[in-house]
């Protein structure tokens, strides 16, 4: 496997990782936000019940006893009422032709008296959803609007909140529907992270982890094949220049040369399969001469008359960039 194959290999493993984390992200923040409205409503139902024991039993006086047990009725009560609710000198009327059997239509009604006597408090009903959220792993920034008698009431005296807020359905709570209640949670990446699915995680280390290892050590995995550094040249051929003795042979043969054009044939030996610039010719040989160019085009076809009795070996131009000499038999 070659390098071109292995970062190949380790884009898509990138991309295959993020992938699997995509999904597992949105369905971490799917479960979040039913988390967040179920919490939401568990929070309304315990912030009722305070209420109705605060009003029916801790604190009789704020309405006449008599009309208080007329209005309030435990849920699971299963009477069926008609209410006619006296208030002061007048009275309010709630129609309710077949009275009221279910659980739901009792609590709505209760929920109707408590909005006159005892209304739901943002701030508590926002310290009993922030403390559930805890319990379930869900941090960050939350708040809570009351809506009663056409107006809105925060928890934290402001309508703002972080665009990146999750708000809850608006909830109706009584049976007037003039009561409502909705909340918002600002959730941090922490709890995004929490709520990741274990196997998903495992996929996307496993992922990760394989792309990072094809990106940066591909050869500590894969027995790589270098055609110019790993492939063993057969005994008694090759190049072998000796600048000292000014010496050529190829493939054993003794090779009549130039001093120069042996210097530039032992760079580019060297530098055998990678391409040599022109550039860095000019700068080894002649770094201050105006007909540089001029000469490296003749030593090369100087060389190149060399290797022609040697068709193993040949010398490329690289267009605009420079040449470097190939050995055909290294496959």
């Amino acid at each position: 496997m070659n390098k071109h194959q292995c970062l190949i290999l380790s884009i898509g493993a990138f991309i295959f990782a993020f992938c699997i984390l995509g999904m597992a992200v949105r369905g971490s923040i799917k479960r979040i936000e039913t988390d967040i409205k179920q919490t939401f409503l568990n929070a309304i139902d315990e912030h009722y019940r305070s209420r109705m024991y605060y009003l029916s039993y801790a604190r009789p006086e704020i309405l006449p006893w008599d009309i208080i047990q007329d209005m309030l009725m435990p849920v699971d009560s299963a009477r069926a009422i008609k209410y006619v609710i006296r208030k002061g000198e007048g009275k309010i009327i709630i129609n309710i032709p077949q009275g009221i059997k279910d659980l739901k239509g009792k609590r709505q009604l209760n929920e109707y008296v408590l909005s006159l006597a005892c209304p739901v408090k943002a701030v508590e009903l926002d310290s009993l959803f922030r403390l559930r959220l805890w319990h379930k792993g869900i941090t960050g920034e939350s708040g809570v609007v009351y809506y009663a008698q056409h107006k809105s009431h925060y928890s934290n005296g402001s309508s703002q909140k972080p665009s990146r807020a999750y708000s809850t359905p608006r909830y109706t709570l009584d049976i007037a529907k003039s009561v409502k209640v909705q909340a918002w949670m600002a959730y941090d990446a922490s709890t995004v992270i929490g709520y990741l699915n274990p196997v998903a995680k495992v996929f996307f280390l496993l992922s990760l982890l394989l792309a990072l290892v094809l990106a940066v050590c591909p050869i500590s995995f894969f027995k790589h094949k270098d055609k110019t550094l790993h492939t063993k040249v057969p005994p008694g051929q090759g190049i072998e220049i000796d600048l000292d003795k000014q010496s050529l042979r190829i493939d054993n043969l003794p090779c009549s040369i130039q001093k120069l054009d042996l210097a530039l044939l032992d760079i580019l030996h060297r530098n055998m399969g990678q391409c040599v610039s022109r550039e860095h010719i000019k700068q080894s040989f002649w770094p201050t001469d105006d007909n540089a160019n001029e000469k490296i085009d003749t030593h090369i076809k100087t060389i190149r008359k060399v290797l022609k009795d040697f068709p193993h070996y040949r010398l490329i131009t690289v267009r605009g960039k420079g040449y470097y000499l190939e050995n055909t038999r290294i496959q």
